[in-house]
């Protein structure tokens, strides 16, 4: 479920506060201001790979009273939590975060976008998407800065690909020197009559 704490304004989140949801990898959470119920001005999105809603309510207690519209909810008890993995396909998108302005519950204006790779946007946005003048930095450093239009980078050009030593700088990770020092599955060795290979 949602958990929300921080202002209200005649029954709806209006000002500042912060919703933690859950998801099926995890949970998300944004925290800034609010104006009728959606995220409006400046304001934090991310995504984690544990369920904080657990940390915040007890399975005894999911219940949260509102007495007036003026009451900040708070959750009083909690419980030990243990975290649990992530299915491997979530991952690579837990720990994203958006940093930047929200009009209506969508990013919109200037922000900030960190990726849990290592890669980053700074950037216009324009109805949650990239849009306009922007930097994105990769996960190997190299930076792409120009026009961004519908969520595409408008005149990037992939860099060649690397040659010698410069294959080596540009790993970000062993396993990418996998395919350099590994012979590939067939490396000329021939078959011969009873050692039971097979092309």
């Amino acid at each position: 479920g949602n958990i929300y704490e921080g202002d209200w304004a005649y029954g709806k989140m209006a000002g500042f506060g912060t919703m933690t949801w859950s998801t099926s990898a995890g949970s998300e959470q944004y925290v800034g201001q609010w104006v009728a119920n959606q995220p409006d001005g400046q304001g934090t999105h991310t995504w984690l790979t544990v369920d904080l809603t657990k940390e915040l309510v007890s399975p005894a207690s999911p219940e949260h009273t509102i007495t007036n519209n003026n009451t900040t909810t708070t959750p009083t008890t909690r419980e030990p939590f243990v975290p649990k993995p992530s299915p491997l396909n979530h991952q690579q998108q837990m720990h994203n975060r958006y940093e930047g302005q929200w009009v209506q519950g969508k990013r919109h204006g200037k922000g900030i976008f960190y990726y849990a790779n290592g890669a980053k946007y700074d950037g216009e946005w324009e109805n949650h998407l990239k849009q306009g003048k922007g930097r994105h930095t990769f996960e190997d450093g190299s930076v792409y800065d120009g026009n961004f239009e519908a969520d595409r980078m408008v005149d990037y050009k992939k860099p060649p690909a690397p040659e010698g030593p410069e294959i080596i700088a540009r790993c970000t990770d062993i396993s990418d020197l996998r395919p350099l020092l590994l012979p590939s599955d067939r490396a000329g060795f021939q078959a011969t009559g009873g050692a039971g290979y097979q092309e």
